[in-house]
């Protein structure tokens, strides 16, 4: 009797939320398009998919934003400070 070892599948890397942004808009433009079929029951999933789909997105692009936020902000803080000059009271 043979036995195989099964084979261990590779690991994807990780993604990033441009990457992640970028497919649930896909699956939302794909969902859209099944809106126009004449399948009752196709067009009930479609807007399901839609309505899901779209709450992950929008919690995506705030999630997204406030990264690009904290970068900036991130960025801001290990710049050189400007020289302070006091001003003068007259």
């Amino acid at each position: 009797m043979t036995t195989t070892k099964p084979t261990r599948s590779r690991r994807r890397k990780p993604g990033d939320l441009a990457t992640l942004r970028r497919v649930l808009w896909t699956g939302v433009l794909s969902a859209e398009e099944l809106l126009g079929s004449e399948n009752p029951e196709l067009k009930l999933r479609a807007v399901h998919a839609i309505a899901q789909v779209s709450a992950s997105y929008a919690k995506l692009c705030e999630s997204s934003d406030l990264e690009a936020r904290i970068v900036a902000l991130e960025q801001e803080l290990h710049r050189e400070p400007e020289p302070f000059a006091p001003r003068r009271i007259a």
